[in-house]
């Protein structure tokens, strides 16, 4: 394998048109039993300027890992489609790691140092705030947050005497109702901001929504797997 691996941070982000600035990381890892030290440095797209083009690491130990920060400058030009930012470090492209378990042969797995950045074509209305309720875990907080939307995550004491009015909208997360009894609990207070005027967005539910807690009667009917 090589000396080092590297990885970006993120593989996939967005950005609005008409964004300045765009932050980029990078990890960089020692693979040997020696030092080793040198630069990392991006390719960029056309049209992209890194603040500061190169950077430097020094890792004195085996697994030892840097995390450098670039800042880029994006061209006003943008369209909306994906630009690929790679990144390298002294000439290595890519991460390289071993998969191991005890009994059974390792694997190494390679892959390139890519970050894809997709521009959309995208306002945000000023004044928007977005209360968030995690469920079983997803990405759409980091997603409204990268399309310059505030977020604020929502936790059983802000549900439960919270004041939810100074929300434009809450959005509830993946199986909310299944991973958080909180949610459950407080649902009529959900409903009442609703009256009140704010926008309340339930993603995707299982069967534990099954009891009525919209703001109308509705039968689920079976698994909400199989419907």
């Amino acid at each position: 394998g090589p000396p080092v691996s590297v990885k970006n941070q993120s593989r996939y982000e967005m950005a609005p048109l008409g964004k300045g600035e765009y932050g980029v990381a990078v990890v960089v890892k020692n693979l040997t039993r020696g030092r080793q030290k040198g630069v990392v440095k991006l390719e960029l797209p056309t049209g992209f300027v890194a603040v500061k083009g190169e950077q430097e690491f020094d890792l004195a130990k085996e697994k030892e890992t840097a995390r450098v920060e670039f800042t880029l400058r994006l061209p006003k030009e943008m369209t909306s489609q994906e630009y690929v930012i790679r990144a390298k470090a002294n000439e290595v492209g890519a991460s390289f790691e071993a998969i191991a378990q005890p009994g059974l042969e390792t694997l190494y797995w390679s892959e390139a140092a890519e970050h894809r950045l997709r521009a959309v074509d995208v306002k945000v209305r000023s004044g928007l705030k977005v209360g968030y309720v995690m469920g079983s875990g997803d990405e759409v907080p980091e997603g409204l947050r990268q399309l310059g939307v505030p977020v604020e995550m929502l936790s059983e004491a802000a549900l439960g005497s919270g004041d939810l009015n100074r929300f434009s909208t809450i959005v509830l997360g993946i199986r909310a109702y299944a991973a958080r009894e909180d949610v459950k609990r407080y649902s009529a207070r959900l409903l009442e901001y609703v009256k009140q005027g704010g926008v309340l967005v339930v993603q995707y539910q299982t069967q534990e929504y099954d009891r009525n807690f919209g703001p109308y009667v509705y039968t689920q009917g079976r698994g909400a797997e199989e419907t």
